[in-house]
């Protein structure tokens, strides 16, 4: 729980590698309500302030792994729909490398879902 990118983002990647329907965290509020959210590395993904709640950087990441994961599932979607064209074949075999290398070659590799976001993206556009 002490790296943002690798326990909160890379975990719905993990659960897409199993086949996991939803991602289950732990603990989503602090236990004490003294604790600082100013601290990144520990604690709860949001903090309530009695006005408001705070998210944390541990629930951007978790939120920026469950976009990954709906930019991979799109990809795919529109890759089967495309057909037998040589742009969906380079698609799904990216789509099905990258939920491969991501979470479980290159864990440490905290530019990984970024650079996979990135390319994905390419990909989509190639295939409109």
């Amino acid at each position: 729980r002490h790296d943002p990118y690798r326990y909160y983002r890379l975990i719905s990647w993990k659960s897409a590698v199993c086949g996991g329907p939803y991602v289950l965290i732990y603990q989503l509020f602090e236990q004490w309500p003294s604790a600082s959210f100013l601290g990144a590395t520990e604690g709860g993904v949001s903090y309530d302030t009695g006005s408001e709640m705070v998210p944390s950087i541990r629930l951007e990441n978790l939120y920026a792994g469950m976009t990954d994961i709906r930019y991979l599932k799109l990809l795919e979607r529109k890759a089967k729909a495309a057909g037998d064209t040589p742009e969906a074949k380079a698609a799904l075999k990216f789509a099905a490398q990258a939920l491969h290398d991501v979470p479980l070659k290159y864990p440490h590799d905290d530019t990984g879902a970024a650079r996979f976001r990135a390319a994905c993206i390419d990909h989509l556009l190639k295939l409109k």
